[in-house]
């Protein structure tokens, strides 16, 4: 106990790093059900049996199996959003951003295919568990319409990014991945949004920047 704590204070603390540490415990456990099982697998007993703990120590935290998928997509989303903020913020066209945000979630994807189970059958992002991703995608839309970059809708926009999104991921863990397949839906994307074809083939095809490491976060604590 530090020298300036009170026992009140120590307390507050000890439980607040307990509350952290099985909230972690249980999101680790929720990721690797979800990937295993998908949504109807995903259930109490499913995941208590996988995170060691009791059903009372489920409840304490969460009120259903979908409260924690929706934590666990929200801590992937923020893990994801790190991993590529660094190249993103480089880049000052909307439609570099795009196209390099996407590709480089694919390539996260392929390389994590915990991850990629997981997007795949909680249907992310084209959910309500990551606002927080769906808020970045839609403003960077925006700023490309304002630009005259992009001819879309965002809502329409949005739709293409997460459906491309989830298509080309789940192509990838069935084993369907042609060697393009990341640069074709690139370019269908950055088409669908209002590019023209050789800007598009372009942007789908520049060099790729690498990720920022996934540490301290959900997928490494899984892995």
């Amino acid at each position: 106990m530090a020298e300036t704590d009170t026992p009140q204070d120590h307390r507050v603390r000890v439980a607040a790093d307990r509350r952290k540490r099985m909230l972690a415990q249980l999101s680790a456990a929720a990721l690797r059900v979800m990937a295993r099982a998908g949504v109807e697998g995903t259930t109490i007993d499913a995941i208590i049996q996988e995170a060691g703990v009791s059903r009372g120590t489920f409840y304490k935290y969460y009120d259903a199996p979908s409260d924690l998928i929706r934590a666990v997509g929200a801590e992937l989303a923020e893990d994801l959003i790190r991993a590529v903020s660094p190249t993103l913020q480089s880049l000052d066209d909307p439609a570099a951003r795009l196209a390099s945000g996407f590709r480089m979630i694919l390539r996260l994807a392929e390389e994590n295919p915990l991850l990629a189970r997981f997007l795949v059958h909680a249907g992310w992002p084209a959910t309500d568990h990551v606002p927080a991703f769906s808020e970045r995608v839609g403003a960077n839309l925006a700023a490309g319409i304002a630009q005259g970059r992009f001819t879309t809708s965002q809502t329409v926009g949005e739709a293409m990014v997460g459906g491309l999104l989830m298509g080309v991921v789940a192509a990838t863990l069935t084993g369907r991945q042609e060697q393009t397949l990341h640069f074709d839906a690139t370019k269908a994307l950055l088409l669908g949004v209002g590019l023209g074809s050789d800007e598009a083939e372009a942007f789908a095809s520049m060099p790729l920047e690498p990720s920022a490491p996934l540490t301290g976060g959900l997928l490494e604590r899984c892995c």
